[in-house]
């Protein structure tokens, strides 16, 4: 019997290095990022996306029209076998599972649990502060205006994976593991997943130069050609913002915005005491993210102010 392992996690987190090495077999099928499942099941939660066609009206009609269907079981068994067909529709006769690692998937746990019961769910975390200068490093956010289009991914994601961590902490189909550990412990922690998925380990899957399954437009195109298997070389590089002139307030406030307690609680990632500090450009910032202003109107306010500042002589991150 064919099975669906999903992978899911901060954009920025590792997830194409663990895509790598649970793919690195026979038994796995995987592409690069689906991305199938973000309009399917969040066609009921319209404050996800926009359309042409207004969104809140269609989520009307879809929650009229499937008790009609025989409700949510029979909705949830139609777009199941939609996926099903789709993801092993080239796979091999071998092929006992397909991954599929789709970061953003955070915005729909609760429904593919739904609809993918017997599912293998992989949580990827890492500290979120490393994901935040992953994010700006890797999508070339120079400024708060390039950032900003990656908002939920260093906002909401964290607070979406733990919460339903928690709510599936009894579900043994359901695992969370730390980037840290993958990449400090690598053959102790992919053992215990191939052991968790019932397929064979072998030292060599460690090794995942060779594997071309994650190759494609979507994920990571930077971080995982680096090396040829795990490595723990960027751990604690996301420590340079807290140098930089431009990041340095910024990362204190998102420091700030977390908290020690959710830091603990999400991986054990506590901040010293003066890496936590309110600041007037992640305030800021954050402000316009909860108003959800366009981007459009963040980016004129944004340079309007920025100049005002650099005409005074006044550091905007600095405020």
């Amino acid at each position: 019997m064919k099975h669906i392992i999903f992978v899911i996690s901060q954009p920025r987190s590792g997830s194409t290095l663990l895509q790598s090495l649970l793919s690195n077999n026979a038994a796995v099928a995987s592409v690069s990022e689906p991305w199938l499942l973000l309009p399917f099941l969040s066609a009921r939660k319209p404050e996800l996306h926009r359309t042409a066609y207004n969104e809140k009206l269609a989520a009307r009609g879809l929650e009229e029209f499937i008790p009609k269907v025989g409700g949510d079981a029979a909705y949830h068994a139609a777009l199941r076998q939609f996926a099903e067909q789709l993801y092993f529709y080239n796979a091999a006769p071998q092929v006992r599972y397909f991954l599929d690692k789709t970061p953003r998937y955070y915005e729909i746990l609760p429904e593919i649990a739904q609809v993918f019961p017997q599912a293998k769910i992989i949580l990827l975390k890492r500290n979120p502060l490393a994901v935040l200068h992953s994010i700006i490093d890797s999508f070339r956010c120079d400024n708060l205006d390039r950032l900003y289009t990656a908002r939920r991914d260093f906002l909401n994601a964290p607070f979406l994976i733990q919460n339903f961590a928690q709510q599936q902490s009894h579900q043994t189909n359901v695992r969370t593991i730390l980037y840290e550990n993958l990449v400090t412990q690598p053959e102790i922690i992919v053992k215990e997943l191939y052991e968790w998925l019932e397929i064979p380990f072998e030292k060599s899957i460690l090794h995942y130069a060779d594997n071309d399954k994650t190759k494609g437009n979507m994920g990571d195109a930077i971080g995982i050609h680096r090396h040829q298997q795990p490595s723990a070389d960027s751990l604690d590089t996301w420590n340079i913002k807290l140098k930089d002139t431009q990041w340095r307030s910024f990362f204190k406030g998102y420091a700030h915005y977390l908290g020690n307690d959710f830091l603990k609680q999400y991986g054990n990632y506590e901040q010293a005491a003066d890496t936590l500090k309110s600041s007037y450009s992640f305030n800021r910032f954050l402000k316009t993210a909860q108003n959800n202003e366009t981007l459009t109107a963040f980016s004129t306010k944004y340079f309007i102010r920025k100049y005002v500042y650099l005409l005074s002589g006044i550091d905007l991150f600095k405020k």
